[in-house]
């Protein structure tokens, strides 16, 4: 029994008040989203950015069309919030505040795919024409009841990527207009790229196995649907599935290059050593199977990870994604770090958790935790704040918010909750003296033991 009252007093104790510390936050986060929304020229939209001083002002310098990615960002965190609202936080927001939540999704979600539908795509200032981080967040959002030429419109940008050779090794990002991206090959765009071709094949199932690409020039791709007549250039037509599998195995042995490159990197002390792209390019081996989570590769990535925060506790990434002639970077935020990691450390099926990696490399999430809440900006009292907010680690900024950025911080709270939580019932299992077994180590079914009809179908 001394095992767990030591456990009881000491560690449940403190991930108990971490807990409430994250429920603290993603109450001001949830309050953000809601009071950040705003309708300008008929287009629903969060801004890039909010604050205390005239807020209206951070509306009147956008655009007449809201960024699609942003849009996109804030839909998949909301979405997650809602679950966490209605779910194990059920009752501690007014219903009122729910409803306001789900009226700026549905508005928003309308306004991304109309302007898609629209417009045949979309303009991003950051990133360029259609480019593959914004199709990646709203095919996050999309699935088979979403309007054909949409799904059309976000495949064709996915797919014309894996389908070009040598797409691993360029630049896929085009960068702001007017300024070439002098960038080399990253692995954040990549691993987005692979998420989203990933989700396209398991949520739109009939549309991938209906359509396929055809060549319209030379490393020119389009979509059409099987059967079409139209013309191939001379070139056979490929399946969307077929171009997304063999893009997966090509994108597969990229990532584990790169992986082995950065160890050796961090092995022989090289200052092109980046922490950031060893943990993108860890999740991508793992997304595509080049690598498995029983690997010893896996154990030697994580303790990296955890001996570089020594350096820097958020990870600070170098390699940049975007970058101009003029010397203008656009670094990848530590937050997208921390999210892959705890997708890696805490596995998470229909049946059971994971919680094994998380218990041993706990302390690395835990220290970047407590960097990142010194990070956030509250508006009101520090504990029951009106709205809470974060923003970009590269803009040092001291008076607002970047809603976009936020919304990547409200999942990895949610999932960091999630994960504490179930670390918590795990621990008290074992602590108790009980003894854990997984489902799918178990041999023994309730039919072994006894008939589901106790036997009463062998008398007849």
């Amino acid at each position: 029994m001394k095992d767990i009252e030591d456990y009881l007093a000491g560690e449940f104790k403190r991930s108990k008040e971490t807990v409430e510390a994250i429920d603290r936050s993603l109450k001001g986060v949830t309050n953000l989203f809601k009071d950040s929304f705003r309708q300008r020229k008929g287009n629903p939209r969060w801004p890039y950015e909010w604050g205390d001083s005239d807020p209206e002002n951070y509306l009147r310098v956008l655009q007449d069309k809201p960024s699609i990615s942003t849009q996109a960002m804030c839909i998949t965190a909301i979405d997650e919030l809602l679950k966490y609202w209605k779910g194990d936080a059920v009752g501690q927001l007014t219903n009122e505040t729910i409803a306001t939540l789900e009226s700026h999704r549905r508005m928003s979600l309308k306004g991304i795919l109309d302007t898609i539908e629209k417009d045949k795509g979309w303009v991003s200032s950051t990133f360029g024409k259609n480019d593959v981080f914004t199709a990646s967040w709203v095919i996050s959002l999309v699935d088979e009841t979403t309007s054909e030429n949409v799904l059309q419109r976000l495949a064709e940008i996915i797919g014309c990527v894996l389908i070009n050779p040598g797409f691993e090794n360029r630049t896929l990002l085009a960068g702001p207009k007017g300024h070439p991206n002098t960038a080399g090959p990253h692995a954040l765009p990549l691993l987005r790229v692979v998420r989203a071709a990933c989700r396209l094949q398991n949520k739109c199932v009939k549309f991938v196995e209906l359509y396929e690409f055809y060549e319209t020039g030379k490393n020119k791709w389009s979509l059409r649907k099987k059967g079409s007549k139209k013309p191939t250039n001379g070139v056979p037509p490929q399946l969307v599935t077929d171009v997304i599998e063999n893009g997966k195995k090509i994108a597969a042995l990229w990532f584990a290059k790169t992986l082995d490159r950065q160890l050796s990197f961090e092995r022989f002390k090289d200052s092109r050593f980046d922490a950031a792209e060893l943990v993108f390019c860890l999740e991508g081996a793992l997304e595509t199977g080049s690598i498995s989570r029983d690997q010893k590769i896996v154990a030697d990535v994580l303790e990296v990870v955890r001996k570089a925060q020594i350096d820097s506790v958020y990870w600070r990434p170098y390699r940049p994604m975007v970058c101009t002639p003029q010397g203008m970077v656009l670094l990848p935020i530590s937050v997208e770090i921390a999210n892959c990691l705890l997708k890696l450390l805490f596995e998470r099926t229909w049946s059971f958790e994971r919680t094994e990696l998380f218990a041993k490399y706990r302390d690395t999430i835990d220290q970047y935790f407590h960097w990142l809440r010194g990070q956030r900006y509250p508006k009101g009292d520090t504990l029951e704040s009106k709205w809470t907010g974060w923003h970009s680690e590269n803009a040092y900024e001291t008076d607002r918010v970047h809603i976009w950025t936020t919304s990547q911080v409200a999942i990895f709270l949610l999932h960091y909750r999630e994960a504490i939580e179930a670390d918590i019932k795990a621990k008290l299992l074992v602590k108790s003296g009980f003894t854990v077994k997984r489902p799918n180590t178990i041999r023994v079914t309730w039919n072994d033991v006894i008939a589901f009809d106790k036997g009463i179908a062998k008398d007849h």
